[in-house]
């Protein structure tokens, strides 16, 4: 239910909700804005970043191989999901441009921003049979990409997707709750929970500090 109200309704709900028990003093972890596409060079050992470096810089890469490789290692999105972007899950306003992904909008940072729209206007323009055209066209038209040929291709060039969706995934979970990473990313909640419980952030130091607080 929450994931489809406005977020000022949200907002008014939490803010006049009656609480339930006596508030408990816990420090969450701070959503960080990591931003990959103004550094220069990499932190030494961070590989997931230096790929994403090469994402946004090495323009030696075939452009479509620098879109996917960046999408799949900031939004852990699988290749299955990036073949069925179309130029209709793109916003832009006068300051942003905007990703929608299972009906959330995500803010591009700007380099990817242009990449993506330097794929759509060079890349053949097919279109699905609702006429909107794909990020990353097949061979056929009206066709996407072929997932395992796309994830063929970023292997050749040394950006294999799989294990960069598995840090991408595990980052996440790091700063959001599962339930928001399910939802986000379109996952199955226990699917999420598992990665949780792996990234060492499913939350339960919360849930403990919530048990131990005194009632009054």
């Amino acid at each position: 239910m929450a994931a489809t109200l406005p977020v000022g309704d949200v907002h008014g709900i939490v803010r006049d909700a009656e609480p339930l028990d006596d508030p408990v003093p816990h420090r969450f972890r701070g959503s960080l804005r990591r931003r990959y596409d103004r550094i220069l060079a990499p932190p030494a050992g961070f590989l997931h970043r230096k790929e994403l470096l090469r994402c946004f810089n090495d323009t030696a890469l075939p452009l479509e191989v620098r879109v996917a490789a960046a999408l799949v290692r900031l939004y852990a999105l699988p290749v299955t999901r990036i073949v069925e972007l179309t130029d209709d899950h793109l916003r832009h306003d006068q300051r942003h441009t905007y990703l929608t992904v299972n009906h959330h909008p995500f803010v591009l940072p700007p380099k990817l921003a242009r990449l993506i729209d330097d794929q759509l206007q060079h890349s053949p323009r097919h279109s699905n049979p609702a006429g909107c055209r794909y990020l990353l066209p097949g061979h056929s038209p009206g066709r996407p990409r072929n997932p395992l040929g796309l994830a063929d291709t970023l292997r050749h060039h040394g950006l294999p997707a799989r294990a960069a969706r598995n840090t991408a995934m595990m980052e996440a979970l790091v700063d959001l709750p599962p339930m928001v990473i399910a939802d986000l990313l379109g996952i199955h909640p226990k699917t999420a929970e598992r990665w949780a419980t792996l990234a060492g952030g499913n939350w339960s130091d919360y849930l403990a500090a919530r048990r131990a607080a005194p009632r009054g």
